[in-house]
């Protein structure tokens, strides 16, 4: 007998405890004109305080870092010292989707960015949204032509500072997303913490914020696995700045965050299946996959709907929940409902496939080797999905939720 299909699993959007909150609540500390329909205030009180009494606002971005992560490496380290709550990731639990939340303060139901491949109806094609370019063709995209969403920097009255490596930190995506920021690049990890401090120690009126992107451990866990030696050492380098930063911030006035735009699981290679081996399924599309290995995003031919389900029913049931896409939408999962449902809606295609257990549904165009990452994210599973906030605010330790004041970091 096949398993009860999962639940879908709906970010806590509503209840203000997902990242989007916590971008939207910082948007408005310094001054974002811009309302986010239904996003709730963060639910942690004494992290919304801080937010709102800070007068700069340090946030890492630690990419792939999840709640997991941190327990099983390093669950006494400075991380899970200053540990003051936990929050989910946007759904999919992916960085295409998760960082233009942070950039624009809004839900992938509202900026329509929903995995590292997404299907433009603009373009008629599968383009690659961080990189701005096609998937499997030569080409640039231009940000006016994929995006309807401004950048949340572009509305703060404080001075907007973004870091990030030196690879991307001048690029078409990055100039739309931190439009009206000031962007830095760095070439090493060791460079990060003084380029924060100097940023924090410019005199501004409206005070600062510094939204660095730390990409290091995702990449780790991508090629090596979450759990392995390479991923422990590049958290313990994160560990290892957020410690020093906490130290050298006292007296600024300073709120440091550390957060996460989703957390990881491992697979095993027998759970990463290729589309290319169901080719029922293939002829049955419009169009190749989008989204992630975890959450793929199918466009259906006209007439097919109910076949391409008994047929994913049929092959495929052990390995993932078959969903018409809108009802993804309708129940929340990408966000509250909005105005923009049809341009949501023309993004994901019929149906959406997501992984059970740790399975991924992967597919190569001409040319390109199958996937063989061990590390992968974008789905449902807890270890994907939640993400630590750790925060020092001034060298003060915050309130955690049973009354007891952070140790030292």
């Amino acid at each position: 007998m096949r398993p009860v299909p999962n639940p879908i699993h709906v970010p806590a959007y509503t209840q203000g405890r997902t990242i989007a909150n916590l971008a939207a609540q910082i948007g408005r500390r310094f001054g974002s004109p811009v309302e986010r329909p239904a996003l709730a205030p963060i639910a942690n009180p004494a992290l919304g305080r801080v937010i709102d009494e800070a007068r700069h606002i340090v946030l890492l971005l630690l990419d792939g870092v999840g709640c997991a992560q941190i327990n099983q490496l390093s669950p006494s380290g400075p991380l899970t010292r200053s540990r003051l709550c936990e929050i989910e990731s946007t759904f999919p639990s992916s960085t295409a989707p998760a960082i233009t939340t942070f950039a624009s303060g809004q839900t992938p139901a509202e900026h329509a960015v929903t995995g590292w491949h997404l299907w433009s109806p603009f373009h008629h094609a599968v383009v690659r949204p961080l990189p701005l370019d096609f998937w499997g063709m030569p080409g640039q995209v231009e940000p006016g032509e994929l995006f309807q969403w401004s950048a949340l920097s572009r509305e703060m009255q404080a001075r907007c500072t973004v870091l990030q490596p030196s690879w991307i930190a001048d690029s078409a995506f990055t100039r739309h997303a931190f439009n009206g920021s000031t962007r830095r690049g760095y070439m090493k990890l060791s460079e990060v913490r003084q380029l924060i401090l100097e940023t924090v120690a410019a005199p501004v009126p409206q005070g600062h914020y510094v939204f660095v992107y730390l990409p290091h451990f995702d990449m780790t866990a991508h090629e090596s696995g979450s759990a392995s030696e390479p991923a422990y050492r590049a958290l313990q380098a994160f560990e290892a700045l957020f410690a020093d930063l906490a130290a050298n911030l006292v007296g600024t006035g300073t709120l440091l965050i550390a957060t996460a735009d989703h957390g990881f699981i491992d697979v095993p290679r027998e759970q990463i299946l290729r589309i290319e081996s169901f080719p029922h399924l293939s002829t049955m599309l419009e169009s190749p996959l989008s989204g992630e290995p975890r959450v793929a995003f199918c466009r259906v031919r006209a007439g097919l709907e109910a076949a391409f389900s008994r047929e994913v029913s049929n092959v495929l049931g052990h390995a993932v929940d078959c969903h018409e896409s809108a009802a993804l939408i309708e129940a929340g999962c990408f966000g509250p409902a909005t105005t923009s449902r049809s341009f949501l809606r023309d993004r994901i295609g019929t149906h959406t496939l997501i992984g059970r257990d740790r399975f991924c549904l992967t597919q190569s165009l001409p040319g390109e080797p199958p996937a063989t990452f061990i590390g992968m994210h974008g789905g449902t599973h807890a270890d994907e999905i939640n993400v630590p906030v750790s925060a020092v605010t001034d060298g003060s330790r915050l309130q955690t939720p049973t009354g007891r004041r952070n140790a030292h970091v």
